[in-house]
């Protein structure tokens, strides 16, 4: 099946379609391929092509520094690549937001095609144009809209990833059932296997968000849902060398998010007790405790979403499918994340 939206053809294929594809490609092209060792290692092997020159960089947010993106800058130019070649990732959210930040800048743009390894991958990072690299201790602090040209997703790249991948990708799809509708949500919390149906369905929802807003200006904010205390918690724990996987510090900024939304603007209380208990069962835990709560908060105040001195914009809900962009103030925030410590435990 394929979507068709803003400037990018986006395609769900088996395996050997996206080897196919990719050896068309380099056969008429100059392509660089970037990967991570992990995925040199369980993914690469899947579509292996002798003619891409194959871009090495260390595993997920360690290569989004600028050091890594000036190494890749100067590869490009060594091997003499221009405008008209190619850069392909091969991996997960990360090393998609890496190649598209390095390839919408080298030479002010080359071609981008994303393969996507990990759900996230598929269902956030790969699709929408957003690159982007940390910088000064805040994640994603430098970036740029860039669409890819293409995207190749193959399920079967699941199958190589551990437990932990997994639960990344669900904190995103987690987000996706609770923007989209009820019976999208039911089966997202219900889910044994992942289908290609439910696949393009989320991939549709964003694609037809970001057809309407691709510089994120509007609507498109509804996607940032769970993000405010995600990127707080994921900078707080990269601070001190313990990372916590994207998909899991979603989740816990859902319920950030679905608390204030309770508490403030009329959202069930079911809701946010059955998505809260979802995420104790199925996400681990991030341990923090009041004396984190300062750095917490700083730390989000030096997210993009901050929109005065003391006050955060947030992406909050008033039913499923019916997301809003509010004002936070510390109160409501530290309120929030005391009722997270003491459900989730």
């Amino acid at each position: 099946m394929d979507y068709k939206r803003v400037t990018a053809d986006i395609a769900i294929l088996n395996i050997e379609d996206i080897a196919q594809r990719l050896a068309e490609l380099a056969s008429s092209h100059r392509v660089g391929l970037l990967v991570d060792e992990t995925t040199m290692e369980l993914c690469y092997p899947l579509i292996a092509n002798e003619e891409a020159d194959l871009l090495v960089v260390p595993e997920g947010e360690e290569g989004k520094s600028l050091e890594v993106v000036q190494y890749l800058w100067q590869s490009l130019l060594e091997l003499g690549y221009t405008r008209q070649d190619y850069l392909v990732t091969l991996g997960g959210g990360a090393i998609s937001d890496l190649g598209g930040f390095v390839a919408s800048t080298y030479m002010r743009g080359v071609h981008l095609v994303h393969i996507p390894t990990t759900l996230l991958g598929m269902i956030d990072a790969s699709v929408g144009g957003k690159t982007a690299i940390n910088f000064g201790g805040a994640k994603n602090m430098v970036g740029t809209f860039y669409e890819a040209e293409r995207v190749w997703v193959s399920l079967t790249f699941l199958e190589t990833l551990p437990d932990k991948e997994i639960h990344s990708g669900m904190g995103e799809l987690l987000k996706y059932g609770l923007l989209i509708d009820s019976d999208c949500l039911e089966e997202i919390l219900g889910l044994e296997k992942l289908s290609p149906q439910l696949m393009g369905r989320v991939m549709q929802f964003k694609l037809d968000v970001v057809h309407e807003d691709l510089f994120d200006v509007g609507n498109r904010a509804q996607l940032n849902l769970g993000h405010t205390f995600a990127h707080a918690i994921e900078a707080l724990a990269l601070s001190r060398e313990h990372a916590i996987s994207h998909g899991t510090a979603v989740a816990a900024g859902i319920v950030v998010a679905l608390y204030i939304s309770y508490k403030w603007f009329g959202l069930d209380e079911k809701l946010l007790t059955t998505v809260s208990r979802a995420v104790k069962g199925q996400f681990p835990k991030f341990f923090f405790d009041c004396d984190d709560y300062e750095a917490l908060w700083e730390l989000a105040l030096k997210d993009k979403k901050r929109v005065e001195d003391g006050i955060l914009s947030m992406v909050l809900l008033r039913d499923v499918g019916r997301p809003f962009v509010e004002k936070i103030g510390r109160e409501q925030w530290e309120e929030a994340l005391d009722f997270y410590r003491d459900f989730i435990g």
